[in-house]
């Protein structure tokens, strides 16, 4: 049962958060102003820095600064020769893609089934129609869309959408793997066992809670 100080917080936060919305389009217009200024002021001059007084004792800096971005890290090599070591610091990165992010989340964390999509959606007590239209559109990879359309096409309350969306993206991150082993020549369950183990290790999921206001209409 929803008490009074959490509908009181839900209005506190949807109300500091239209206001934290003006304040950034106000910050934008005044920082507009004086960027352009400054533009003004450092064009042509040797002289990287300008400051602004305001009227009540505040001052904002201006400062023109360069950002360097390597394109051919070859070249870099030929221009600092032996040096190269003592100037540049390699780096190797792995970033995911969202798609792979969902999917290795899922099996750590043990969010899969499965069932397929059509097997999920064959249990909603829905028109034939209905049914058909939802199992073009639930993917399972983005859970507010699939939500909605859940709600829209096949008339579902918000709760029973939402935990249906949630069982169209589990089989999603169990079907997405097993294609992946596929790919790779894996398809014995010992071996996606075994492939589920290192996912274990190759990298930490940590679970964390974010809100979303929605303000009034």
């Amino acid at each position: 049962m929803m008490n009074d100080a959490v509908r009181t917080a839900v209005d506190d936060l949807a109300r500091i958060k239209e206001s934290i919305a003006k304040l950034n389009e106000q910050k934008a217009r005044a920082e507009a102003i004086i960027l352009g200024q400054a533009e003004i002021d450092l064009k042509d001059t040797k002289i990287k820095t300008v400051h602004y007084p305001g009227c009540h004792g505040n001052r904002v800096t201006a400062t023109r600064s360069a950002t360097v971005k390597v394109v051919y890290p070859t070249y870099l090599k030929r221009i600092f020769g032996t040096a190269y070591p003592d100037v540049v610091k390699e780096e190797v990165t792995h970033k995911l893609t969202e798609p792979a992010k969902r999917m290795l989340a899922g099996i750590y964390l043990r969010d899969y089934t499965d069932l397929s999509v059509e097997e999920i959606l064959s249990g909603l007590e829905i028109g034939p129609e209905e049914k058909a239209i939802l199992q073009k559109k639930i993917k399972g990879q983005r859970f507010a869309t699939d939500k909605k359309n859940l709600m829209a096409i096949g008339n579902l309350e918000e709760p029973d959408a939402e935990l249906v969306a949630y069982f169209a993206a589990e089989s999603t991150v169990w079907r997405d793997f097993l294609r992946l082993l596929a790919a790779n020549g894996t398809d014995a369950r010992a071996e996606i066992d075994r492939c589920i183990e290192m996912v274990d290790g190759a990298v930490v999921v940590e679970e964390g809670t974010k809100i979303t206001v929605e303000a009034a209409e």
